[in-house]
């Protein structure tokens, strides 16, 4: 994937075709640590296509050029924008070598308010054998929002992650489609299901889980072992599903099999049903938004940006945002912060 973008590309390549042959192969030697005596015989735009082609898929390199540039030419009208693209992959790159758990900017998408769920993240790295972890929350309070860091997170440590949503028609949010999924996310095949004629919804849900947990008991432990992230919302209409899951989640707290960690993206109402029977359960209630995290995000988000505010505009900025989506209900909040934050973000033009 190309470091760079397009723009970016051509103002370096104009830079570098300015300069002469014995500047260029100092540039191309320091950004390659390669011999560079070959350069002084080839036409210029040979070296430039080559080394462009190569720092285009090299941050360091990139960055080494852009400050060789720089350096070599101080007075270059053009020194702001190469500066301004360095500054960026060295953000880029701080961000990648981040913890991941701690990241409050994934992609474009702000990730804030998780505080419990970056500690309960931190305890699993750092050994605790969390078996249930549960994400709770009511409608648009951005539990479902809670994957990209749990995704995040399981990509930088690789760990083998699966997910399972209802984002299907309202037919289809069965017991049914959570089974087969969670089958699938073990390369499982089950020819014969248990039946579902002629039961209540918690007989057929123990069935089913039964036949899950003795399935998942019987798969060898693999290191690290896979998250499976169950994404449940208020508007699944087969009652089997959330004892289903809460029959699952009670199996897997009690280690009847322990090759997984489970989260569950879930309601807070269902929450209060698996409390009692899941004694080692760990969860993250999201509640109202926390001013730090706000001033935090935008703050990294300043770092980033080529168009940075200074420091008292940009507090004066995350404060606003605070108040003003604080005002609001507390099923509004998530949307709006997320809009504040993604407005911020194009204002200082920040990767």
């Amino acid at each position: 994937m190309a470091v760079i973008s397009t723009e970016e590309r051509r103002a370096i390549q104009q830079r570098l075709m300015s300069l002469g042959s014995p500047n260029l192969a100092l540039i191309y030697g320091d950004a390659t640590g390669e011999d560079a005596s070959w350069t002084l015989n080839q036409p210029p735009v040979v070296v430039v296509v080559n080394l462009i082609g190569r720092l285009s898929e090299s941050t360091e390199m990139a960055i080494i050029v852009c400050d060789a540039l720089v350096l070599m030419t101080p007075n270059n009208a053009s020194n702001p924008e190469i500066t301004t693209i360095a500054d960026c992959l060295r953000a880029q790159s701080a961000q990648a070598a981040f913890n991941p758990v701690q990241e409050l900017w994934i992609g474009s998408e702000p990730m804030v308010n998780r505080g419990g769920l970056r500690a309960l993240l931190s305890e699993i790295a750092q050994g605790y054998h969390h078996g249930v972890i549960y994400v709770a929350g009511g409608p648009m309070s951005g539990r479902s929002h809670s994957f990209h860091l749990i995704r995040h997170v399981a990509r930088n440590w690789n760990i083998p992650h699966h997910r399972v949503d209802f984002a299907l028609e309202i037919e289809a949010r069965t017991l049914l489609h959570l089974y087969g999924a969670l089958q699938k996310a073990y390369d499982l095949v089950d020819d014969d299901p248990p039946t579902e004629e002629g039961a209540t919804p918690g007989d057929v849900a123990s069935k089913f889980a039964a036949r899950l947990r003795d399935r998942l008991a019987a798969v060898p432990l693999v290191n690290p072992k896979p998250w499976l992230v169950i994404d449940f919302s208020e508007d699944v209409p087969d009652p089997a599903v959330p004892e289903f899951i809460r029959l699952l989640c009670a199996d897997r707290d009690a280690n009847q099999f322990d090759n997984c960690v489970i989260f569950v993206l879930g309601p807070t109402a269902h929450l209060e049903s698996m409390r009692g029977d899941l004694l080692n359960l760990q969860v993250e209630d999201l509640g109202p938004v926390a001013q730090t995290e706000i001033f935090e995000a935008a703050v990294v988000l300043n770092q980033r940006g080529q168009n940075k505010l200074d420091d008292a505009t940009l507090g004066a900025r995350a404060a606003q945002i605070y108040d003003d989506v604080t005002q609001l209900p507390e099923d509004a909040q998530f949307p709006a912060l997320r809009r504040a934050l993604l407005e911020l973000r194009r204002e200082v033009r920040a990767p």
